[in-house]
């Protein structure tokens, strides 16, 4: 274990060529000298480094190419920790320092600065920053890229973990050993931006010796020889106490060492031995080797032509001869005696190729050794071959390398082409938002121009119409010598109503008349004529004419009534349903029943069929239906069997589901049992006296029509259900007083409309020759019950209308009533 230590740490003590190290060596006073310049270390400002620093070393790899099409790819050894990072490159014609830290942001950011020949622009090389908050391994792995720009030089580089190189700082020991290395790295850097001319102000605190090294693993009987040997050559220090020097000399002296008397550590025997080990210090200074006495080595050596020894072999023929040779020599049974120093150098080399000799199979004896190493020296050829395959396989890794950094650089170049084709569709976008704007500027300029113009036109139009009324009036008043000319006449008085007609003329033209207050019209002849009332007391009739100059001319005469021999009857306007069009519904069903006589009785429901024949018409051409969906039965035709069969079969194959119309249009006899429960719709065929058997039920002629699942169902019923007739009979002689027929409720999506309430008559409009409901039902779907005229009747406009008229024109003795829905749209006018 004290061995391992030992070569742990000669390992990491690494100088930077074997010229520089003899140089670095040769200082006074804390000054290092390079080149002839002399740094002052100490004079240089201090900076603190993170306690935890280092806490690993990783090799990166960086891929760099210039604007001009210069690439290039550099491995550097770097030292870590989570918030600051150390590194340094270097050849002959240029050093570059690597420095990073995390910034209070989250941000781990390096700055590179360089030094070389050619190298203008101060120190300033390149910038690395990582993605926010991201691991810093995980970023190397995708790649971390900076970019340095001056003029129309530029440079890109990328950054990424190597795939191998890295070490954790596990221990104390480790730590310590490492930060001599940054220490000793770091005057090598000072140095050599001061042989650029370039100096350096401040230094990282790289202080091994803050850095409690850790005990030494194992008692003194468990250390190897050179390892006792070394402890017992050690000075009492904190480290190495009196009493672990005593036990290592004792130990030496237990095995015969002859280090005891001579108090000499490795490196002094070390260089006590044959001049070869000056050649192997050198080789090994050249290969970044560095350990505690290779100081003295340099020293022992100074001075003599080592062109002149002879070179030993020995680290080129190890590593050429493979691992069994190596481990031969350190192998304590074989016949081959080495020395202390020798072992030591040999066992650094071991562990520099990562050999473990234990796991190879040590020949015993010299004879065995020397078959081993005759085998080895006759693979020369293999080892050469294997030696050319390895290199290939570096050449492809270098290529393959190079072709990821060829594939980035495309990757940029392309991302830099969308970048330029975005920004110009950018500009054009921008261009043509201008070209728009001024385009829209100009014509609402041009539309500015053209109003202006109008309105120009418009003022001289005004100005020139002045002109020519200013003009015509000095005309009129040249022409006009008198004032209107008015003759007014009676042509015809009956009783109240008088014909006056007359006639006004003027030479400029009459501007207005009027009679009695109310403006009259005057034909191109100027005549006129039109009705007057007459009271009792007579009617005095005025007219009045003014012409173009304002001059007026009022004429009067007095009318007495005359009475007429008898009075008029009331009038109703015929039935009419062409007045407005109304919109087709090519879902709509009509099922129109009108009976006036019937068969079984005597009774006449006046007008009833007439009423039946007009809501045809109504049907077809105010609710839209198509006249293909009515069904129409109008006396004879209306029996019991044809309107049971028109209601569950007929409407059922007529009916689509959820999207038909019904309208059921009834004018008959109805009647109501006598506890007034039931009402009943008298067929052509039906008996008064026997409804239950001839008569249909109101309420399952309502679930029939429910049962074929229509959209919406509206019924007109003119009829009643007290046994009275439309005129002053009753159905049933042995019924002469009216039953009350009790409310009931109708399916859901039904709306009806009835004549007459309970008790009440169902009389005809002997003026109009058609049932009272009837004629205002159809009256009202001409347009008249559009109260809130925005074309469209609904049934609750459709009922106002008719209950206004229907108890008007009754004396308030009928009242019809409505039932359901009564928002339902009935009428759509065009």
């Amino acid at each position: 274990m004290f061995i391992r230590s030992l070569v742990f740490l000669i390992m990491w003590t690494l100088p930077f060529s074997a010229l520089s190290a003899v140089k670095w060596n040769n200082k006074s006073n804390g000054e290092t000298a390079y080149n002839g310049k002399i740094v002052d270390i100490e004079s240089l400002k201090k900076i603190k480094i993170p306690s935890a620093f280092p806490e690993s070393q990783i090799l990166i790899t960086e891929s760099c190419k210039t604007s001009k099409g210069k690439t290039w790819a550099t491995n550097i050894m770097m030292f870590y920790s989570s918030s600051f990072l150390w590194g340094q490159n270097s050849n002959s014609k240029e050093i570059r320092l690597y420095e990073g830290v995390l910034k209070k942001n989250g941000v781990f950011e390096i700055n590179v600065s360089s030094a070389a020949k050619s190298w203008s622009d101060k120190t300033s090389w390149i910038k690395y920053k990582f993605p926010k908050n991201l691991d810093f391994f995980t970023a190397l792995e995708g790649g971390v890229t900076g970019r340095y720009s001056k003029g129309n030089y530029s440079r890109t580089c990328t950054i990424r973990k190597g795939n191998y190189g890295f070490t954790q700082f596990k221990d104390a020991n480790s730590k310590k050993n490492a930060l001599r290395t940054l220490r000793s790295r770091q005057e090598f850097v000072i140095n050599r931006f001061q042989e650029f001319g370039y100096a350096k102000n401040t230094v990282y605190e790289f202080n091994p010796e803050s850095i409690e090294v850790a005990e030494v693993e194992g008692t003194v009987d468990e250390l190897g020889d050179s390892m006792v040997c070394y402890i017992s050559g050690q000075k009492p220090n904190a480290q190495w106490t009196e009493d672990k020097i005593q036990n290592a000399s004792r130990e030496a002296s237990k095995r015969g060492l002859s280090c005891v008397s001579e108090k000499q550590s490795v490196g002094t025997r070390l260089v006590s031995s044959k001049t070869k080990w000056c050649k192997t210090g050198e080789y090994l200074g050249s290969q970044n080797w560095a350990w505690p006495a290779m100081s003295n080595l340099a020293n022992a050596c100074s001075g003599k032509d080592v062109q002149e020894i002879s070179y030993p072999q020995v680290l080129d023929e190890y590593k050429k001869f493979g691992n069994i040779y190596l481990c031969e020599i350190l192998n304590p049974n074989s016949g081959k005696k080495k020395r202390i120093e020798q072992l030591e150098v040999y066992k650094i080399l071991a562990d520099d190729i990562g050999i473990n000799c234990k796991n190879l199979q040590i020949a015993k004896t010299d004879s065995a050794t020397e078959n081993n190493l005759a085998v080895e020296r006759r693979r020369p050829a293999e080892l050469e071959k294997q030696r050319k395959a390895e290199e290939e396989q570096r050449r492809l890794a270098e290529l393959e390398k190079q072709r990821k950094a060829e594939e980035e650089q495309r990757r940029l170049a392309e991302l830099e082409k969308q970048r330029k084709a975005e920004e110009e569709q950018r500009r054009l976008a921008e261009l043509e938002k201008q070209r728009k704007a001024e385009e829209e500027q100009r014509r609402l300029a041009e539309l500015e121009k053209q109003r202006k113009a109008k309105e120009e036109q418009r003022r001289l139009a005004e100005l020139e119409k002045q002109r020519k009324a200013e003009e015509e009036r000095r005309q009129l008043a040249e022409a006009d010598k008198s004032a209107p000319y008015i003759e007014l006449k009676v042509i015809q008085v009956d009783g109240y109503d008088a014909q006056v007609g007359g006639l006004i003329l003027d030479d400029t033209g009459v501007v207005s008349a009027q009679i009695n207050g109310t403006p009259l019209t005057i034909d191109a002849n100027g005549e006129f004529s039109l009705s007057v009332y007459v009271p009792r007391t007579g009617a005095r009739v005025t007219v009045q004419a003014l012409d173009k100059m304002g001059k007026i001319t009022e004429k009067e005469l007095f009318i007495e009534r005359q009475e007429r021999a008898k009075l008029e009857v009331a009038k109703f306007d015929g039935l009419n349903p062409t007045k407005r069009k109304a919109k087709k519904n090519r879902n709509a069903i009509a099922l129109i029943i009108g009976i006036s006589s019937y068969q079984r009785t005597e009774v006449p429901a006046i007008y009833a069929d007439d009423d039946a024949k007009f809501f045809y018409d109504y049907a077809m051409l105010k609710l839209g239906v198509p006249e293909s969906n009515i069904r129409e039965f109008i006396n004879e035709k209306a029996d019991q069997f044809e309107i049971l069969l028109a209601t569950k079969k007929w409407l059922k194959r007529q009916v689509v589901e959820g999207n038909s119309d019904i309208y059921v249009f009834f004018a008959g006899h109805g009647l109501a049992s006598e506890d007034g429960n039931k009402m009943f719709m008298l067929p052509y065929d039906g008996a008064p006296e026997l409804l239950d058997k001839t008569a249909i039920l109101r309420e399952e002629l309502f679930a029939d029509i429910a049962a074929t699942k229509p959209r919406s169902v509206t019924v007109f019923m003119d009829t009643c259900y007290s046994g009275t007739t439309r005129g002053t009979e009753t159905l049933i002689a042995s019924r002469p007083i009216a039953i009350r027929a009790k409310r009931q409720s109708i399916p859901d999506g039904f709306t009806v409309l009835t004549a007459a309430g309970g008790e009440e008559t169902a009389k005809p409009l002997e003026e109009a020759k058609h049932g009272m409901f009837s004629y205002f039902v159809m009256k009202g779907m001409e347009g008249d019950a559009d109260a809130n005229n925005d074309n469209q009747i609904t049934a609750k406009e459709l009922h106002l209308y008719v209950e206004k008229n229907v108890i008007k024109q009754s004396g308030g003795k009928q009242t019809p009533e409505i039932q359901g829905d009564a928002g339902k749209v009935l009428v759509r006018f065009e």
